[in-house]
């Protein structure tokens, strides 16, 4: 799926969750951006546990390649493999994947260009090339998000 938008207003006293199950036996979904709107982004609040929000049946995964709350990305933060179960283990970013959302066009040193995940290259964290330094610290060529 190319962008999926969960946004939630108040009703009541309540907010709003998403519940997400699979049909038959193990299913997934795979999105290029995962976008939080107005309520939605409380999971922020939570250490990023979006649990109380969103409810995905133990059938079901959802892989996304860019996930944003606010203008902010939240990718890594949301990312069930690093969080030690957070979101109940069924939220994976897939930092290897760079989609038509989810995608930034960096200039190599050699003068190349390629288009990566957004998230991973923009990332004070990680470092891709093992060179000890944050990818953001040296994507200083990148060109803006793909359109």
């Amino acid at each position: 799926m190319g962008q999926l938008t969960l946004d939630s207003t108040l009703s009541g006293v309540h907010v709003g969750k998403f519940s997400f199950s699979s049909a038959g036996g193990k299913n997934a979904i795979y999105i290029d951006s995962l976008q939080f709107a107005d309520l939605a982004t409380n999971g922020v609040n939570s250490g990023f546990d979006f649990s109380q929000y969103i409810t995905i049946n133990t059938n079901m995964m959802i892989y996304f390649a860019d996930a944003m709350a606010n203008g902010v990305d939240i990718s890594a933060q949301i990312d069930s493999a690093s969080l030690s179960g957070k979101n109940n283990g069924r939220l994976r970013w897939v930092s290897s994947y760079s989609g038509f959302f989810s995608s930034v066009l960096v200039t190599n040193s050699d003068g190349s260009t390629m288009y990566v995940n957004a998230a991973l290259a923009q990332s004070t964290v990680f470092d891709s090339n093992g060179n000890g330094i944050p990818n953001a610290t040296i994507r200083l060529h990148s060109l803006a998000r793909a359109t």
